[in-house]
């Protein structure tokens, strides 16, 4: 079992959230781990019923940020998950990213915007494809702000 899963408390690990619960979030952040592990390192929460979701590769090693308030605040109120480990191939993180905001755009209304945390530049295609489908999305590159600005910019999209 990895070290990540085996230190994860039951909802970042075990399954998949439910559809209905997603229904009722007002922002999807999917997170590219691989490219930014800094997102816990901030001390500003996230807005209310926000749900980020948080994708790794083989060649990442992600542990639960210890006494970060943001993380302990997700996982409280189920907020976050760890999607399962993806293989160590270069840009595997991001095709699971990339599909899983596919499955996301089908089941979830329109109204809810997501947010692509990642310093790749391959996400552009995703935004093009899931705007046609009349789906708000927004690219962050969060090496190019401040953590601060980078959760500003979510809350901002989160609370319109």
């Amino acid at each position: 079992m990895d070290v990540v899963q085996s230190s994860l408390t039951s909802n970042t690990c075990d399954r998949q959230p439910e559809v209905p619960f997603l229904r009722n979030m007002r922002h999807i952040v999917l997170v590219d781990i691989d490219n930014w592990k800094g997102i816990f390192k901030s001390d500003l929460p996230f807005s209310q019923r926000t749900f980020v979701w948080g994708f790794w590769s083989g060649n990442t090693s992600w542990d639960p940020p210890k006494g970060s308030a943001l993380f302990q605040e997700l996982e409280n109120h189920n907020c976050f998950y760890l999607h399962p480990k993806c293989s160590g191939s270069k840009d595997a993180a991001d095709f699971a990213l990339c599909a899983q905001a596919y499955k996301l755009d089908i089941m979830l209304p329109k109204s809810i915007p997501f947010t692509v945390l990642s310093g790749d530049c391959g996400f552009q295609e995703l935004q093009n494809q899931l705007s046609r489908c009349n789906r708000e999305i927004h690219l962050v590159n969060p090496h190019h702000k401040t953590v601060d600005t980078v959760f500003a910019l979510c809350n901002s999209i989160a609370d319109k």
